[in-house]
């Protein structure tokens, strides 16, 4: 396909179609760049409150399921490994 630097009114696309959309595109990108950017600095903030009771609180639960997670995933492994390697 060859670019002639001319419009072209033949196939619908114009030279300023492909720039207006080019321009669209980037401010797209960008706003995607700034959303991007919000999200990151919220999920990486630090907590605001973490010195209230309440807050202590949720660490320790979060904590806890965390480690009843790790030994249920160990407690199905075995398992697992026990079914899977039967000699009979």
């Amino acid at each position: 396909m060859k670019v002639a630097h001319t419009q072209s009114t033949s196939n619908g696309i114009t030279l300023t179609d492909i720039v207006r959309k080019r321009v669209e595109l980037k401010q797209k990108i960008t706003l995607q760049k700034e959303k991007i950017t919000n999200t990151s600095t919220e999920l990486f903030a630090p907590l605001s409150s973490f010195s209230s009771g309440k807050s202590y609180m949720n660490y320790f639960k979060n904590s806890i399921n965390i480690l009843n997670g790790a030994i249920l995933g160990y407690k199905l492994m075995t398992k697992f490994r026990k079914f899977f390697h039967k000699k009979g």
